[in-house]
């Protein structure tokens, strides 16, 4: 399975036509939408949309699956949580670091092939930090939305593509 986790950020930017990225979240969304990518939206994440936004819309609803935070991945979060994760985690809430564990875990264990966000400065580097530190997570990457859409890097399955794409300065 092709699989796609949308972490909160990008669903913000994808539902929200002022944000700055938002045709290149919708590039994104419909490439995916159009090659047989499975979207995916963790439980988490609508949460934590909702609380920002009174509903979605149906469009984007009607094209993703809900990922339900189930016992195994709870487990792979505890033993991320337990593997030191997140590092440096200066300037970000307790409960956000909690909730990146758990979309990052939840994303694993389901075997998808990456999160896409717009938060470099922690979804990115604890993807990043658990991928290369666990084998369980090993195979996820993250794409941070750029500026413009690049189709290789929407893929994910590209052997060139950097762990986070675009390559983030530590």
């Amino acid at each position: 399975m092709r699989g796609v986790c949308l972490d909160t950020c990008f669903l913000i930017t994808l539902c929200s036509a002022a944000r700055e990225r938002h045709a290149v979240a919708r590039q994104f969304f419909q490439y995916w939408i159009d090659n047989g990518y499975t979207l995916f939206l963790p439980t988490i994440c609508y949460a934590e949309y909702l609380v920002v936004e009174t509903s979605i819309q149906a469009y984007i609803l009607e094209n993703v699956h809900l990922l339900p935070f189930d016992a195994e991945s709870a487990i792979l979060a505890g033993a991320i949580q337990r593997n030191r994760l997140p590092v440096e985690a200066e300037n970000t809430s307790r409960v956000a670091i909690k909730d990146d564990i758990k979309i990052i875990a939840n994303a694993a264990h389901n075997h998808l092939l990456g999160i896409v966000t717009e938060d470099k400065d922690s979804m990115a580097r604890y993807v990043r930090k658990a991928a290369e530190t666990m084998a369980e997570v090993s195979g996820l990457k993250v794409l941070v939305l750029p500026d413009v859409f690049d189709e290789g890097s929407a893929s994910f399955t590209d052997p060139q593509l950097p762990l986070v794409y675009p390559p983030q300065t530590p």
